[in-house]
This record gives C-alpha cells, structure tokens and sequence, in this order.
C-alpha cells in the first residue's frame, strides 16, 4: 500500500469507530499520557483539538488546565501555516471544521516544551501519517521539542514511507 492508501484506509476504519470506542480508547490513552509525568516536565503545551474520531484530547486539556499550564492549539493563519494559539473555549470552526479559538494570540512556537499530536497512522520507527497536509511536518521543521502522537492500535502499519520532509514523532500513545 501507498501512503496516501494508508491514510484513506485508516480515515475509514477511523469513520466507522463507534462514540463508546472512542471515548472509552481516548480515555485510557489519555490516562497513560498524564501517567507517563510527560505533562508535569513541561509549562508550555501543544495540543491539538480533536475531531473526526481522533483520540480525544478534552481530558488533556483539562488536567493542563487544573495543573496550571500554558495550553496552545494549532491555528491555520492566512498564509496556510500552523501556529499555535492560547487555548481558549470560545471557539469557532475553522475551514477544515477544527474548532480553533475565535481570539487568536499567537505564541512563540520556540518556547514550546511538548507538541502533543494526532496520528492517522504510525509504524514502529515512529513515522507518522497524518491528513496530508504536511501542516505538522512544517510546523515541526525547525523546532526541537517533545513530540507525542496519539493514537489507536489498529492504526499500527508495517510501513508509513517517511520522506526527508516527514518528521519523526518521540512517542506514541495508544490503548
């Protein structure tokens, strides 16, 4: 299979999952993660906001949010690139259908301690596939930070046929 059959191939199973499967898989990767002590290492957190049955981050956020952390999210800004923005919960839907927040102060992407990542697929050198956008990959460039992607079992695959442009995620979390 090629990348982009990998990614259609799991963007259905993903379509199909049921509302308990994934809140009940979102909650225990979501309790690995805060179990893991990867969120106490860090002030500034990046975390995606889910959709489209991605493994849930709301619990993420909470436990950042009652623990004091900064919270960003990413931000699609009229030039097409990722930013990420202060966590706020007055959202609107951006044209992907993302929730993003409606005020968007934008924040230095270098002090960043943990990007928090979803995943449409991952093979066991980490490589990840994501919508096909390259939004992460660009975002991740040039930055030097923590990397945890989220994810299901069964988006495991043999091959997720990294290019120099794909980077390489330091976890993954599934159930």
């Amino acid at each position: 299979m090629s990348k982009c059959e990998i990614r259609k191939d799991m963007l259905n199973k993903r379509k199909e999952l049921t509302l308990s499967f994934v809140d009940e898989r979102s909650e225990i990767i979501c309790d690995k993660l805060i179990k893991s002590g990867e969120l106490d290492k860090c002030l500034n957190v990046f975390v995606y906001v889910s959709f489209k049955n991605e493994v849930k981050t709301d619990k993420i956020i909470q436990t950042l949010l009652k623990n004091n952390k900064n919270i960003f999210v990413p931000f699609i800004d009229k030039n097409d690139a990722m930013q990420p923005v202060y966590y706020e919960e007055d959202v609107i839907k951006n044209r992907y259908g993302i929730n993003e927040p409606k005020k968007t102060r934008i924040f230095d992407k270098k002090k960043l301690d943990l990007v928090i990542m979803p995943v449409v697929a991952f093979d066991e050198n980490n490589n990840r596939i994501g919508f096909g956008g390259g939004y992460y990959d660009k975002f991740l460039s040039d930055l030097n930070v923590k990397k945890i992607g989220l994810a299901y079992n069964f988006q495991k695959t043999d091959n997720c046929y990294a290019d120099k442009n794909d980077i390489r995620i330091d976890k993954i979390i599934t159930d």
